[in-house]
């Protein structure tokens, strides 16, 4: 489901974070991206996996492609690496 970088923006919780930022996946501007690349540092690893998902849409631009990147290399779980990684092979 399609989110706006304002609904997004609004959510606090993880949960809700996650499938905010899967959803910002279908909002191609550059706002998003930029929220998206901000949520894929969060401290919470789930909320780093749906930013993934969401920059996964955003592959066009060098911001989302580097995230993903970083992400793939450095972060501290080996879920999200192996996620990133996946959809940087896509």
């Amino acid at each position: 489901m399609r989110k706006t970088v304002v609904e997004v923006r609004q959510m606090t919780e993880p949960c809700d974070l996650t499938f905010g930022a899967e959803g910002l996946g279908y909002t191609d501007t550059d706002e998003a991206c930029e929220l998206l690349v901000s949520l894929a540092s969060h401290t919470s690893s789930i909320v780093r996996e749906g930013a993934i998902y969401g920059l996964s849409r955003h592959l066009k631009r060098e911001s989302a492609r580097n995230t993903l990147q970083l992400l793939a290399t450095t972060d501290v779980s080996i879920t999200i690496r192996e996620c990133a990684l996946e959809v940087l092979e896509i």
